[in-house]
This record gives structure tokens, C-alpha cells and sequence, in this order.
């Protein structure tokens, strides 16, 4: 084997013997250890042989066009000057290890865009062996100041979505350079407390503004640990929210009434209406002018916001929308503005940064193309660290270093 094929495999530290493929169809390599290794204790370079295995050890090292890479070494003791005796260590292998961290980083990152048992059956590694180490890896796998930049302002978006079911995860991006942070276990306040407590405090605070949806636990958890950053409340979140109840409205008129009432006049954009829905809009808000009519006019107040040029002028629209609404006689118009005015800074925060959570939305996109290529998870740290894998490794010596401290 020469030396450029050796540099392919890694094998660049060992001396090459003899190569052969197995029955099974898989590739053995026959190589020796180097003459010398650095001792443990007074790291001088030593080469006396203290004692040879009598039978010599199998090691997956890699995997080449789909078949398993097998090493065949004689592990050696080495006897150091300083009387030290010791196991002479293997290149690229791992202590107490049988499988090279290549290996390990190679099936690890084929979980990337792969399920378990897809990776399974390519890699010849099982589940157990995978999700092992997959666990192993420390998260994140790169600095974090590969993640978020070396200097500069960061702006973080946190938000939910589900794992299984009705189980919430958390999910923080930082949308200054567009890298997904951290997939935290739920969605619940303490969880996001301690990672923001753990986040290092040269980071956090260099942190200027934080987008949410209108969570109160999440705006209370950066108020405290991130006073000095701006709160801003995504607008497609504030948008949905007065699209749902204006819709809300519209089925509870309907089941009063007992006729239908059409729905997509009320949710869609009333620029964008048809003839037809611009006619059925007016009928809807000219028979329910107290709830049906002022939902809707407060739905695309808000919508007429986020056009606004600037803060003064956005500021001032708002405080005319919220005093409105809050003079209607519908008691559903009254606790929404006051909700709206509850959140008034967060709103308004968005004419300060112009930052949406755009981006978390689109992690949420390819998560869920994740989770259906994986047909499921039922333990959520090995399904918040697929889903990391997805996003933040680009190659297999960032992966390889961590398996091998």
C-alpha cells in the first residue's frame, strides 16, 4: 500500500503489512505500531518492548464503499527509562476502544441525514453502538464562537416545537450568523434559566436583542438574565395569535347563529381579496360589527403596523390601535388590546433590530424533515442531539477530535 493510499485511510502512523478481503466482503489491513512511543509519566520517547500480546487485536477502522475497514495490530508494553510500563497507545484510536474515532465520527455524522436503522444497515454498526456514540460527543461540537461570531453584536431566537406529541422542546438560534445553538429538553422556564446560566458571560453579554413569541415565561427569563438586551416579539407570532382569534370569533358567532360563516374572507389579507370575499367580508362585519368586525379591523391594524417606516410612527399607530380596541363594548376586544399593551415594548421592539424568527422557523422545517426520516424518537436527548447533527458538524475532523480526548 502506498504511502498517498495510507494518508487516505489514516493509516499515515502505521506501518503497513499485509491487506486481504475477507470472506464476508469486508477489508482487513495487517499493520504494526510505531517503534517508539512518548511515556505517560515523563513523556520521553520510549522503544523498549516489556511484553507482546500473544494473539493480535481486530479493530474497525474505517469504512471504504460501503464495507468495513478492519486493523490487525499486536498491542505492545513499552518499558520507559524511568522504569515506567506501559500500553503502548494506538494512533487514532481512542483509550479502551475498539473502534477508531474515524470510524465513530464517519456513522456518527451518516445520522446527519440518515435514520438509525438506514445508518445500521450501511454502516454494519447497530443502534446501540450508534446512539452510544452519538451520547459520548459533547454538545456543541465546535467553539462557541464559531457559532455566534468572534466579536459583535448577537441576537438569539428562541421558540418551541414538538417532539412527540404534545411534548414541547425548546429550540435557540442566533440570528446574527444563522447557526442553530441548542435543542433544549422542554420548554419550560427553569430548563431555559440554567442554559442561559451556563452560556459564558462574554456572550451573553454581547447578546442585544432576543425574539420570542408572546410567552410570558420566555420574556421573564430575559428580563432576568438578560436586562440590558431588547425583547422582541415576532411578528408572524403576533400575527397568527390575531389571525386565530379573529378566527376564534368567527366559530363561536357561527355556532350562536347556526349557519356557516365563511372563514377565509376573515383570515386572509384583505388586500388580496376576491370580489367575492370582499363582499362577504362586509356582509360578516356589517352583521357582527361588535366582535366579528372590530377582530377584524384590530387583525389588520396590526398587520398595517409592521409597515410602518419607522419607531415613532409605528409607536404612535399602535397607541391609537390599542385605545381603540380598548373602547370597544365587545369584552373579547377589551382583554385582547390589554394583552397588546402588556406587550407593547416586545411589539415595538421589532422597529429597534428589524430581527424575526425566520430562521428558527426554518430549523423547524428541516426538523421535522429529520424526524420523519427517523420514523420517531422516544428519548429526547438522543433526538435533540440527532437534530444538532443536522446542523452544526461540517466535517469529520471536527467530530474526530472530540472522540479522541
Amino acid at each position: 500500500m502506498d504511502k498517498h493510499t495510507q494518508g487516505v485511510l489514516g493509516l499515515q502512523d502505521y506501518r503497513v503489512m499485509t491487506y486481504q478481503r475477507r470472506g464476508d466482503g469486508d477489508e482487513e489491513v495487517s499493520v504494526r505500531l510505531p517503534a517508539t512511543a512518548p511515556c505517560p509519566g515523563c513523556q520521553a520517547p520510549a522503544g523498549r518492548v516489556h511484553q507482546v500480546a500473544a494473539r493480535p487485536s481486530r479493530l474497525l477502522w474505517s469504512f471504504v464503499n460501503g464495507r468495513r475497514l478492519w486493523l490487525v495490530v499486536r498491542r505492545r508494553r513499552l518499558r520507559c527509562r524511568c522504569g515506567r510500563v506501559f500500553t503502548q497507545p494506538l494512533p487514532g484510536v481512542a483509550p479502551r476502544q475498539r473502534v477508531s474515532a474515524h470510524a465513530q465520527a464517519a456513522a456518527v455524522h451518516a445520522l446527519a441525514e440518515q435514520s438509525f436503522a438506514a445508518t445500521q444497515r450501511s454502516h454494519g454498526v447497530s443502534y446501540g453502538r450508534l446512539r452510544r456514540w452519538l451520547q459520548r460527543l459533547p454538545v456543541p461540537w465546535c467553539p462557541w464562537e464559531e457559532l455566534v461570531g468572534a466579536d459583535g453584536p448577537i441576537a438569539l431566537g428562541i421558540d418551541e416545537h414538538s417532539f412527540r406529541g404534545r411534548d414541547l422542546v425548546m429550540t435557540i438560534t442566533c440570528l446574527s450568523t444563522h447557526r442553530l445553538l441548542a435543542i433544549l429538553p422542554n420548554d419550560r422556564q427553569a430548563t431555559l434559566r440554567s442554559w442561559l446560566r451556563a452560556w459564558p458571560e462574554p456572550l451573553r453579554s454581547r447578546v442585544v436583542a432576543v425574539c420570542t413569541d408572546l410567552r410570558e415565561s420566555f420574556r421573564s427569563v430575559v428580563r432576568q438574565l438578560l436586562p440590558h438586551a431588547v425583547l422582541v416579539a415576532d411578528p408572524f407570532h403576533v400575527i397568527q395569535d390575531a389571525t386565530r382569534r379573529v378566527d376564534e370569533t368567527r366559530r363561536l358567532e357561527q355556532a350562536e347563529a347556526r349557519t356557516a360563516l365563511p372563514r377565509w374572507p376573515l383570515v386572509k389579507a384583505q388586500e388580496r381579496l376576491t370580489p367575492k370575499q370582499q363582499a362577504q367580508l362586509a356582509s360578516l362585519t356589517a352583521t357582527y360589527p361588535e366582535t366579528i368586525g372590530a377582530h377584524h379591523w384590530l387583525k389588520e391594524g396590526l398587520r398595517a403596523l409592521y409597515r410602518c417606516p419607522d419607531q415613532p410612527t409605528a409607536s404612535a399607530h399602535f397607541q391609537r390601535l390599542v385605545l381603540n380596541a380598548e373602547a370597544g363594548d365587545d369584552a373579547s376586544t377589551v382583554l385582547w388590546a390589554r394583552t397588546l399593551r402588556r406587550w407593547d415594548d416586545a411589539i415595538l421592539g421589532f422597529f429597534t433590530h428589524r430581527i424575526t424568527n425566520g430562521y428558527t422557523e426554518g430549523c423547524h422545517t428541516k426538523v421535522k424533515l429529520l424526524k420523519r426520516l427517523s420514523y420517531g424518537f422516544r428519548n429526547v436527548d438522543v433526538y435533540s442531539r440527532k437534530m444538532l447533527l443536522g446542523f452544526l458538524p461540517r466535517s469529520l475532523d471536527t467530530l474526530t477530535s472530540h472522540i479522541l480526548t
